[in-house]
C-alpha cells in the first residue's frame, strides 16, 4: 500500500498439477452438485484444473439441465468455453484473445462483436474498470453500463464480485441487463473497500433505495472499516469519531456532525443497530430503520464512514477502529463519555461538542403526538 492505494499484490500457490484421479473425483462431485444448482461458474485460474475436458462436461452437463453457465476465462484459447451462457473477462482479457489493444470505441466494440460471433456462447460481459461495463449478446446490440466517480482503494476481487452478482441475479429470475447493471453497482462498492471484502445484501439494498448515487460506500462492516481506516492513516489522515442512533436526523445532530468533521481529516460515525436501540430507547424505537438511518448519514458531506453496531455501546467498536479523536455532545462530561480511557491512553483526545438547545429526537416525537392528539 502507498499513500492509500493498493500497489502490488503477492499470491502464494502450489505449482504441482492435478493427477487424473484426483481430475476425476473432483468432476464427479461437481456433476453431482450441478443437479442440486440454479447456476453454475466457472472461475478459471489458468492452473490446470479446468482444463478442456472438464470445462466441457461441465458446460455440457449444465446445458442438459438448462442452467446457465458464466465462465471467468484465462488464457489465450476460449474454445474450452464452448456452449457456455457467458464469459465475463476484463478488457486487457479481451486485449490478449483479440491480439491487439483496443485503444478506441469502435475497436472495442468490433472485438466484442466478433469474438462472440466466433465463439459457441450467448454473452460476453466485459468489465472495464472506470468505463463501467459493456454486455454483448448475440443478435442484439451491447448494452454499455455506465460507473459512478469513487474512490477506488483495491480492485482485487472486484472480478469475482461481478460473475458472483450476475449468477446470483440469473438464478433468482433477473434478467441480464438488469443483473448487470447491479453487478456494476456491487463492483464499485467492493472497489472503495482495502483487502478482498465481500457485498453485503444489506449495502446492494442501500445502493438501490439512494438511486446509485456511490454514498453507500461509507457504510461498512467492522472489519472493513478497519482495512479502510488504515489506508486513510497511510495517507495522514487523522481518524474523527462520534456516535449515536441518529433516529429521525435533525438539526443538532448536523451541528454536531459538523464540529466533529473540523477535528480531523475523516469522521466515522458509530451507528446503533436497530436491536441497539431498542434495548436503549423501548420497544417503539427507532422509528427508521438502521438502513434509512445509514443512508441519511452517510449523504452527509462532513461523513466519510458509517459503520453500524449491535452493542448497546460503542466500546467494542472504539477499540477496533482506535480513533484519534472521539466526539459527544456537550450534555456529556468527559468522564460520562463510552471510550475516553482507551482513547486518551493511545494519545487521543475527547471533544464535546456544543449542542443546540431543547432539540432531541425524543422532544420531536413528542411533539408530534401532541399535535396529532390535538
Amino acid at each position: 500500500m502507498s499513500q492509500g492505494q493498493q500497489l502490488l499484490r503477492l499470491d502464494e500457490e502450489e505449482a504441482g498439477t492435478i493427477s487424473p484421479a484426483e481430475a476425476g473425483i473432483l468432476l464427479d462431485r461437481v456433476l453431482e452438485l450441478i443437479a442440486q444448482a440454479g447456476v453454475v461458474i466457472l472461475s478459471d485460474y489458468g492452473k490446470g484444473t479446468l482444463d478442456d475436458g472438464s470445462c466441457s462436461a461441465i458446460i455440457r452437463s449444465a446445458r442438459e439441465r438448462l442452467l446457465p453457465t458464466l465462465v471467468d476465462p484465462k488464457g489465450r484459447d476460449w474454445t474450452r468455453y464452448n456452449g457456455a451462457t457467458c464469459i465475463t473477462p476484463n478488457t486487457a482479457e479481451l486485449e490478449l484473445i483479440a491480439g491487439k489493444q483496443l485503444i478506441s470505441e469502435e475497436t472495442f466494440m468490433d472485438a466484442g462483436r466478433e469474438l462472440i460471433m466466433n465463439l459457441q456462447i450467448d454473452r460476453l460481459l466485459v468489465t472495464r474498470g472506470p468505463k463501467g461495463m459493456a454486455l454483448f449478446t448475440r443478435d442484439e446490440p451491447p448494452l454499455l453500463i455506465g460507473t459512478q466517480a469513487r474512490d477506488v482503494f483495491d480492485v482485487s476481487g472486484a472480478g469475482d464480485t461481478v460473475i458472483a452478482t450476475v449468477a446470483a441475479g440469473i438464478a433468482t429470475g433477473m434478467g441480464w441487463a438488469q443483473s448487470a447493471e447491479l453487478a456494476n453497482i456491487a463492483a464499485g462498492i467492493v472497489v472503495g473497500k482495502v483487502g478482498t471484502n465481500p457485498i453485503r445484501a444489506e449495502e446492494l439494498a442501500i445502493a438501490l433505495r439512494q438511486g446509485h448515487n456511490g454514498t453507500l460506500r461509507k457504510i461498512c462492516d467492522p472489519a472493513s472499516a478497519r482495512l479502510t481506516l488504515d489506508a486513510w492513516r497511510a495517507a495522514g489522515n487523522s481518524i474523527v469519531f462520534t456516535n449515536g442512533c441518529f433516529d429521525i436526523l435533525h438539526a443538532g445532530h448536523i451541528r454536531l456532525l459538523h464540529a466533529a468533521a473540523g477535528e480531523g481529516q475523516r469522521l466515522v460515525v458509530g451507528l446503533n443497530s436497530d436491536s441497539s436501540v431498542r434495548r436503549i430507547k423501548g420497544m417503539h424505537r427507532p422509528i427508521l430503520p438502521q438502513s434509512d438511518r445509514a443512508a441519511l448519514l452517510a449523504a452527509l458531506g462532513c461523513v466519510d464512514m458509517v459503520v453500524v453496531f449491535e452493542e448497546d455501546t460503542p466500546l467494542s467498536l472504539i477499540k477496533a477502529l482506535r480513533p484519534d479523536v472521539l466526539v459527544k455532545g456537550a450534555d456529556y462530561t468527559r468522564e460520562a463519555v463510552v471510550g475516553h480511557e482507551l482513547v486518551e491512553a493511545w494519545g487521543g483526545r475527547i471533544v464535546l461538542a456544543p449542542l443546540i438547545e431543547n432539540l432531541s429526537t425524543t422532544g420531536i416525537v413528542e411533539r408530534v403526538k401532541g399535535t396529532k392528539k390535538s
